[in-house]
């Protein structure tokens, strides 16, 4: 089975844009995107051990029900109560629960990263990008089975 990338976002452009770059720059792993975190559990549950790195966002208010009780916390509260086993990057503006979110995960041994997103889009080429491969990198040495890292 292929290794994975999960990502939790709501907003359709930058979730656009990161199909983009990930289905031109990393074709060889699949790619699980969702605005919904109750899936994004279940998918973390089922491929646990494929995981390569998991990018979250914490506001989830652009989903088409406009839900202000669904956020990346959910998701969060979820992997603090497993043992960390691939890394978390972090992807929103909210400052406030940015930083619960990085903290609890931390504070229960994730290794997690936070990308603080700007300019449209044009973070996602830049920052997201680069962070995301490193996790990628960090993630491949942990994993017993050797990945190919072709990335550019």
């Amino acid at each position: 089975m292929k290794k994975c990338i999960l990502v939790l976002e709501d907003n359709v452009e930058r979730r656009d844009a990161m199909k983009e770059w990930l289905d031109d720059r990393l074709p060889m792993y699949d790619l699980f995107l969702t605005d919904d975190p109750d899936q994004f559990i279940q998918y973390v549950d089922r491929r646990r051990q494929d995981i390569l790195v998991v990018s979250l966002d914490h506001d989830l208010y652009e989903r088409s029900d406009a839900s202000t009780s669904l956020t990346g916390m959910l998701v969060v509260d979820h992997l603090v109560g497993q043992q960390p086993s691939f890394p978390v990057l972090l992807h929103t503006t909210n400052r406030l629960d940015g930083e619960k979110m990085e903290s609890r995960l931390a504070k229960n041994g994730w290794d997690v990263r936070w990308v603080h997103p700007f300019d449209g889009t044009s973070w996602v080429a830049t920052d997201w990008y680069h962070q995301l491969k490193r996790a990628i990198r960090r993630q491949s040495q942990k994993m017993p089975q050797s990945i190919e890292d072709n990335t550019p």
